[in-house]
């Protein structure tokens, strides 16, 4: 089986860009896309049995929190970052790391070492 990984980024470059250091740190497959309906989509299209390791997604915090996005990954098991202009306030029940521009790729590759070592 595959294993797979999300960029759902608004930006081409700063999707380009992720995606790179991301297949670099040997997380799979990359799916890009620029909206959570591609990468809805995209999902939907995967092969049975596949597995999406982990997610980077442009949306606010809230937004993420209630959406068809959210409970696909969750339903995948992925492990998501999010990237934002503002850290979440304090949601009790929002456990998801944020990245917020500008980054290094250094922060990038921090956050998600982080949580490939937490499994």
């Amino acid at each position: 089986m595959r294993t797979y990984f999300l960029v759902c980024v608004r930006v081409p470059l700063v999707a380009s860009d992720v995606t790179t250091t991301l297949t670099q740190l040997g997380l799979g497959v990359p799916l890009v896309a620029n909206t959570a309906e591609d990468a809805l989509d995209m999902l939907a299209g995967l092969e049975t049995g596949a597995n999406l390791g982990h997610a980077l997604v442009q949306v606010a915090p809230s937004t993420f929190a209630s959406s068809a996005l959210r409970a696909e990954l969750d339903r995948l098991g992925a492990k998501v970052v999010l990237l934002h202009d503002d850290l979440p306030s304090a949601e009790p029940e929002f456990h998801f790391p944020v990245l917020t521009p500008p980054f290094f790729t250094e922060d990038l590759e921090g956050v998600f070492t982080s949580l490939r070592t937490s499994a």
